[in-house]
């Protein structure tokens, strides 16, 4: 995994594709319609589930704006200061409420294909529907950015291997090797570069794995602790506890529930439109100065 940052803004929608996503010191799950905001210099990523050598044509759309030009916006249309706190809370990363995409995808869509006036003018309409959207923060309020540090090539390779191993056992002190670091050297750095130590890091993505696999099979509890890496049942229940607050067997029923009410609901008659595209790439950016 490589961490991406830069000073501008992002809005980051999900079109194909599911996987871990990583913003600051949150790991979570992505499918697609996720629709995260990223704010400048916030460390992210968004590992997909595929095969090394598979190509996604289109995994995403992503807007990109300076702060230096909504501010200057701001100067010009005091109407959109309306915006400020929705780019507040930014800084932290924030993740819209499942189904929003349905609201904001045809205008990612018609923003692909307009140019000059139009493409502007359809920027400050998904601001102004992004405002009536709920969303939650994801890093935590005590993590800070550091830029110098997201670069460092021996943590990215330490988190890269800690991605595709977390069915094996992962030792602190065999990653430190592999960084190169002494043991202490690298527990210091691993939390600064990440937000948090490297056990509990490990953790968070093994519950997250654990919860994909609880939704998605019908694996045994039991059978699934030991695919994610826990070599105790018992550690495995505590640890998701702590993370998702509830138990695997709970988390598990609560997302059934969930399902057979979205099932049972009557259809929508309303139906999202958009302006088909194609292209190669992981996927396709917008930027605004």
């Amino acid at each position: 995994m490589r961490w991406h940052f830069h000073p501008e803004y992002e809005i980051h929608l999900v079109t194909s594709t599911s996987g871990r996503s990583f913003i600051g010191d949150y790991v979570g799950s992505f499918v697609p319609g996720n629709l995260v905001i990223v704010g400048p210099n916030l460390p992210h990523n968004w590992i997909s589930d595929i095969a090394r050598d598979e190509v996604v044509p289109r995994r995403s759309i992503v807007v990109q704006f300076s702060g230096q030009f909504i501010r200057d916006c701001m100067a010009v249309l005091p109407e959109l200061g309306s915006i400020e706190p929705l780019l507040l809370k930014a800084a932290r990363g924030i993740e819209a409420v499942q189904g929003a995409d349905v609201e904001v995808k045809p205008i990612f869509d018609a923003m692909l294909d307009a140019e000059g006036v139009s493409r502007i003018g359809l920027f400050f309409q998904l601001l102004g529907k992004l405002q009536s959207i709920e969303f939650r923060c994801l890093a935590s309020d005590q993590f800070t950015p550091q830029p110098d540090m997201y670069a460092n090539q021996p943590l990215n390779r330490v988190i890269e291997h800690v991605t595709h191993s977390l069915g094996e056992s992962i030792t602190q002190a065999e990653m430190a090797e592999i960084s190169g670091f002494t043991p202490s050297a690298f527990s210091r750095a691993f939390k600064a570069h990440t937000g948090m130590t490297f056990v509990r890091y490990v953790n968070r993505l093994r519950i997250d794995r654990a919860c994909e696999l609880l939704v998605n099979s019908s694996q045994s509890v039991a059978d699934i602790c030991y695919q994610v890496g826990f070599n105790n049942l018992s550690n495995f229940n505590r640890q998701f506890v702590d993370v998702k607050a509830l138990s695997p067997s709970s988390f598990r029923r609560q997302h059934l529930d969930k399902a057979h009410a979205r099932v049972s609901a009557p259809p929508s008659n309303q139906k999202a439109s958009g302006i088909p595209w194609s292209e190669k790439g992981g996927h396709r950016a917008l930027r605004f100065p």
